[in-house]
């Protein structure tokens, strides 16, 4: 008979909004494109919810209509608040200066350069759980390659894992957790993540366990679960005892409410 213990648990980590504080740049940098549309229109300019209602209805078009490997590539976003500022220029009679169109363009890029944030307890948490036994740890991340590995490079995270994966959507996830299933066994491999979409719902469709962190502005991330079968733990310092319980469970015992919000005092 395997022992459970010692076979081998692997343990994925989405990296944005779960280990590196994104939601902030991206905040940033809607208000800065904002402040550029509203200096491009000076005394004729519309209320900010025009700007913001116009931007969210082209940037979720684009999300739509664009090939999955460049839905998350920075021109997406400056075509979307590009597009806005000509919109609502042309509703005004106003002509579009360039100068404006150029302004959004380095506010955008500006997001996706460093600094770039870690988390605050993520890497206490990576330490604690980099010494459990008989675990892998790997970052399993959507985004543009570049950009990702220059985030994890720069912010010096490779050192905490095993291998780093980065796929171009949620699809692409649960294909990689399916596989991973195969390999160890879903009750032997953990996806932990912050989004509902992109992170615990793929992994529950692909047979696995899941820890959610609940920590995003944004609202496409906010889907129901496929189901209940999963963690929650409301910050990362939390997660070592969450998994370490996960870990060690006994198998043949079924969690009564396996979607428990696990919080310190």
């Amino acid at each position: 008979m395997i022992d459970a213990n010692t076979q081998t648990k692997l343990i994925c980590f989405d990296l944005d909004d779960t280990i590196i504080d994104d939601n902030w740049k991206f905040e940033t940098t809607f208000c800065d494109c904002m402040k550029a549309i509203l200096l491009g229109l000076a005394a004729r300019a519309p209320e900010i919810d025009e700007i913001l209602v116009t931007m969210r209805e082209i940037d979720g078009r684009l999300l739509e209509e664009l090939p999955k490997d460049r839905k998350l590539l920075p021109t997406r976003l400056i075509q979307s608040w590009q597009e806005t500022y000509r919109i609502v220029s042309e509703r005004r009679d106003i002509p579009v200066k360039p100068h404006i169109m150029s302004m959004i363009e380095s506010y955008v890029w500006q997001n996706f350069e460093p600094p770039y944030l870690v988390i605050a307890g993520a890497v206490d948490a990576l330490v604690r759980i980099r010494a459990f036994p008989n675990v892998r740890m790997e970052i399993l991340t959507i985004g543009e390659p570049e950009i990702q590995l220059r985030k994890i490079n720069h912010s010096r995270l490779n050192y905490y894992f095993d291998h780093i994966e980065i796929v171009y959507a949620g699809e692409d996830k649960g294909e990689y957790l399916r596989n991973k299933a195969g390999e160890f066994g879903g009750e032997n491999v953990i996806m932990v993540g912050n989004s509902m979409r992109s992170d615990i719902n793929p992994a529950l469709k692909a047979g696995v366990k899941a820890i959610h962190i609940p920590r995003s502005g944004w609202s496409r991330h906010n889907v129901e679960p496929l189901h209940n079968e999963y963690l929650e733990v409301r910050r990362i310092f939390e997660l070592p005892e969450a998994l370490s319980n996960l870990l060690h469970r006994d198998p043949g015992v079924v969690d009564a409410s396996p979607n428990t919000v696990l919080e310190s005092a």
